[in-house]
């Protein structure tokens, strides 16, 4: 074997991940409101209750509402969660799609529930 490869693959490594190849492990990135980040959630995003998503639909603050097609429901650190994970009423802002279609929402952390925001209806 040419002596340069594993020269050549250490630098490649070296460079994608720093101290992996020496045996330091890089410690595990912890999400965003984990780390006391707040999220960019648009201001005008209603605050409302949301009961778990059933069918294509969801229920804000007692008002049955369809889900769009693609919704984004992102959970407390900020990762992108399937509807059928959502297995209880949570504390959200969201955002409607033209069509009046929930489109995006945030799952809101206890910080976040304390901040103001506009109310759903």
């Amino acid at each position: 074997m040419n002596p340069l490869i594993p020269a050549i693959i250490t630098t490649i490594v070296d460079t994608v991940a720093p101290g992996l190849s020496d045996g330091n492990y890089p410690a595990v990135q912890q999400p965003a409101a984990v780390m006391g980040v707040l999220r960019s959630i648009p201001e005008d995003a209603p605050k409302a209750e949301m009961d778990p998503p059933l069918g294509g639909q969801v229920v804000m603050d007692r008002t049955e509402m369809s889900l769009a097609v693609g919704a984004q429901i992102r959970d407390q650190s900020n990762r992108i969660v399937m509807p059928t994970t959502v297995t209880e009423r949570q504390v959200v802002r969201f955002k409607l799609d033209p069509a009046g279609q929930v489109s995006q929402v945030w799952i809101l952390t206890p910080e976040e529930r304390q901040q103001p925001a506009p109310t759903f209806r």
